[in-house]
């Protein structure tokens, strides 16, 4: 009978660890050489980066927002890299281009209170792109998943190959967003954008 409870109170205990996600590992490479981080060091493994370092993400749960601050590539592992919150663009302009990629965002992903030029994605799954007081300017998303997005205040803008279940609102002047081989649940009411062998 005692071996019995203690197989079960087992069980149960490795049951709750099976459930609980594993944290994301960050693996930083600059100039050759690769240096490893637990997820709650993304702003040091950020801080240690130049422009255009890349930093890896494991699968796993990075638990939060997180903040991109430079101009540097982030690259997950596809869906089974999650973060946990926002993905958040503080930096005003990527020059030498921006790319986040292959990499599941729990909630939507939105520049800061800043304009954000530049801003590219790539195999992104999103709740959607938020961007309530500021604007997207040359921004391209390739092969990227969004519920819903917003075109108000894009210009210059690119999805190509992308699903989006809901597209709302009016681009920022006459043809300021091009959806190209997109596949789109709700493309109503939408002006300023030019539909290229899209789908609904």
């Amino acid at each position: 009978m005692k071996q019995n409870l203690i197989a079960c109170v087992l069980f149960l205990f490795f049951g709750v660890l099976g459930v609980k996600s594993e944290p994301v590992i960050l693996a930083l490479h600059h100039e050759g050489n690769v240096t490893f981080y637990y997820d709650y060091q993304f702003d040091a493994a950020q801080e240690a980066a130049v422009d255009g370092d890349t930093i890896y993400l494991s699968e796993g749960t990075f638990d939060g927002t997180m903040w991109v601050r430079k101009p540097i590539h982030v690259i997950g592992g596809g869906q089974k890299t999650i973060i946990n919150g926002y993905l958040v663009f503080v930096n005003d302009v990527y020059p030498d281009g921006f790319v986040v990629e292959n990499l599941k965002v729990k909630r939507h992903v939105h520049p800061d209170q800043h304009a954000s030029v530049g801003m590219r994605l790539r195999k992104v799954w999103a709740e959607g792109i938020e961007h309530y007081n500021t604007s997207i300017t040359d921004g391209y998303f390739v092969s990227c998943y969004f519920e819903d997005v917003n075109l108000a205040n894009m210009v210059n803008t690119s999805f190509v190959n992308c699903k989006i279940e809901n597209v709302s609102s009016s681009a920022s002047g006459n043809n300021a967003v091009l959806l190209m081989n997109c596949n789109i649940n709700n493309p109503d009411g939408v002006d300023g954008a030019s539909f290229m062998n899209c789908n609904s």
